[in-house]
């Protein structure tokens, strides 16, 4: 019987590895503990390198897991490798970290901005929390598309509400309001 699982097993990895081929997306499996922004970060810099990081154990995966985990990296990894060239790891982990802190900058830019802190006040004083900041790049990373978000209501109704829509330059730290209108937000939907 476990002869059986373990074929289907192996036929169903074939499947999606040979899926994987032909769609030029490469999926990475992997087990422990993200933190919210950094699987965000991930998921960027994926999107642009068709690669997603997917994660199927939990903070202690079973020894079965990791097996799995193992056994189906062993043959995207190839895959990935042949697509992109030798130290595309590197490459990859090297873009994920400058994604990571062109997002930390962002967001100090942010916190740092008169309108924000003075509309954050406002909100405190009415006891809603700070903003979160959804963000994507749109220019060769220097450029950012920034939702500033809270939990809070909106005709009648709970949710995440964008009370800016902000481009955000890295290089020169200017922060464009493209819109102030209360609205539900879109941008994070996206994550």
């Amino acid at each position: 019987m476990s002869k059986v699982i373990l074929f289907l097993f192996a036929l169903m990895q074939f499947n999606f590895c040979w899926g994987q081929v032909a769609n030029q997306k490469y999926r990475i499996l992997t087990s422990g503990l993200f933190t919210g922004n950094m699987k965000i970060v991930q998921d960027i810099v994926g999107e642009r390198w068709s690669i997603e990081i997917r994660n199927v154990g939990s903070c202690t995966p079973s020894r079965e897991q990791k097996d799995s985990i193992k056994q189906h990296n062993k043959i995207i990894f190839p895959l990935i490798t042949e697509h992109y060239g030798e130290g595309w790891a590197e490459k990859f982990t090297k873009e994920i970290e400058e994604e990571f802190d062109n997002q930390l900058n962002v967001a100090f830019i942010l916190d740092t901005t008169d309108f924000i802190i003075n509309k954050e006040h406002e909100l405190k004083k009415k006891g809603i929390n700070g903003f979160l900041y959804f963000m994507r790049s749109v220019k060769n990373n220097s450029t950012y598309n920034v939702s500033v978000v809270t939990w809070n209501e909106l005709d009648g109704k709970k949710d995440w509400v964008s009370y800016y829509r902000l481009l955000v330059h890295l290089n020169t730290k200017k922060v464009e309001i493209l819109s102030d209108e209360l609205v539900r937000d879109q941008l994070h939907m996206d994550y």
